[in-house]
């Protein structure tokens, strides 16, 4: 719970500094953007973990969540770019806003030859899963809250 009252605590802290710079940050878009990061770290863990038994693979990870890329995450979302490949295809982009980076941590080298322990990615993968968990249930709260302030419930 103490990781979760500091991000709350950050947020506040940055939307202090950045409406001082003229710029809004929104605590929905704040914990919107973090359950974004969660699921985006879930699908690198998945990866991970399929990719145990390769001979050679490398553990990967996000970059860690900065408060600070909100505003251009923000600004990508809400881009809509399309690609057409063939007159009868419509694409879209669906890119990831967060960087995948080598795992720093995995530092054991398995009898396959790679740095995946499943062990420690099933830990990455169950504390991802609270966190997820955590921050939809405080954006639950919150629109519950705002539903409340407006009347509407």
């Amino acid at each position: 719970m103490k990781l979760y009252l500091a991000f709350f605590l950050t947020v506040l802290l940055a939307s202090g500094n950045y409406a001082k710079a003229g710029k809004r940050v929104d605590m929905m878009e704040a914990l919107n953007a973090k359950i974004d990061h969660a699921a985006n770290l879930q699908n690198v863990i998945n990866t991970n973990i399929s990719q145990a038994n390769i001979p050679k693979a490398k553990a990967k990870t996000l970059e860690r969540f900065n408060l600070r890329k909100l505003e251009r995450i923000s600004r990508q979302k809400n881009s809509f770019n399309m690609n057409v490949t063939h007159s009868n295809h419509l694409g879209m982009r669906n890119k990831s806003t967060y960087k995948v980076i080598k795992d720093r941590d995995a530092n054991e080298v398995t009898p396959v030859g790679n740095n995946i322990v499943l062990a420690d990615q099933l830990k990455n993968a169950s504390d991802n899963n609270i966190d997820y968990s955590e921050y939809t249930r405080l954006m639950r709260s919150a629109y519950n809250m705002l539903k409340t302030a407006t009347g509407s419930r």
